[in-house]
């Protein structure tokens, strides 16, 4: 019996081959499209990144016209303008232009800080008491400078200071006030003879006395005296009461307009 020649595919290598192209298929599919995609996660903003807060947010503003700056005080302090005694002793003097200005901001706690233009007068000499005892000078003790910030040729400070009782040693009087020191120079810590008179500072003001070339000072100062200063307590303690804390905090927010 002959046999007939096969041509084509038969039933079997019909299915193999489309087993075969669904593989193909599905892989090449599986390669183009159902990869998993990598999921883009965006960057935790840094701390340095972060927006600054506002650490007087909230807080009321004052401005000083004559010596030409601003600060920030809490809202449960309370502003008064008050009188400046220096207006009369300068009315005659027909440099002086002003505007005088003289305000006091208290805490709740009885603290006050108080801002004086155009102070004038002259202080006495107060030598040192080891050489003359007779004389009964201040004893006065600077603790600390924290700089708030420079103009010109000018640095200001906060500066903690307190006049100390020669035979006890304990204070008589503390004081936070802004103070001005040279940029070139550096301020000093330690003991030195004199009245509070780093509690003086000179900012935007113009006026002069007559025949001066210095300009009028201003003051801006919280101080207590007596049983107010509280000898009982280090200055370290006295400085770190809620309401000192406070009035630090006041001064060092002072800035140029």
């Amino acid at each position: 019996m002959a046999f007939k020649k096969r041509t084509g595919f038969g039933a079997i290598e019909f299915l193999l081959i489309t087993v075969i192209l669904l593989v193909v298929g599905g892989l090449a599919w599986y390669a183009l499209m159902g990869k998993p995609k990598a999921v883009q996660v965006s960057p935790v903003p840094s701390a340095s990144s972060a927006v600054a807060v506002d650490e007087y947010a909230g807080w009321n503003t004052y401005s000083a016209k004559y010596e030409g700056f601003s600060l920030r005080y809490p809202t449960n302090w309370k502003l008064t303008q008050t009188k400046n005694t220096y207006s009369e002793l300068l009315q005659a003097n027909t440099e002086v232009k002003g505007p005088f200005e003289s305000m006091e901001l208290s805490s709740p706690g009885g603290v006050k800080i108080t801002y004086t233009t155009h102070i004038t007068g002259l202080g006495g000499a107060c030598p040192d008491p080891k050489e003359m005892p007779e004389y009964s000078c201040p004893n006065i003790h600077t603790i600390a400078y924290d700089k708030v910030f420079t103009q010109g040729d000018s640095t200001y400070f906060v500066s903690r200071l307190e006049s100390l009782d020669y035979t006890t040693n304990k204070a008589e009087a503390r004081q936070l006030s802004l103070s001005q020191v040279a940029t070139n120079k550096t301020p000093s810590i330690g003991t030195a003879y004199g009245a509070l008179y780093p509690s003086r500072f000179h900012l935007n003001g113009t006026d002069k006395l007559a025949g001066l070339s210095e300009f009028l000072e201003s003051s801006l100062q919280a101080t207590a005296s007596d049983d107010e200063a509280k000898p009982s307590l280090s200055s370290e303690d006295f400085f770190n009461q809620s309401d000192w804390k406070t009035a630090a905090k006041i001064l060092k927010s002072v800035r140029p307009n």
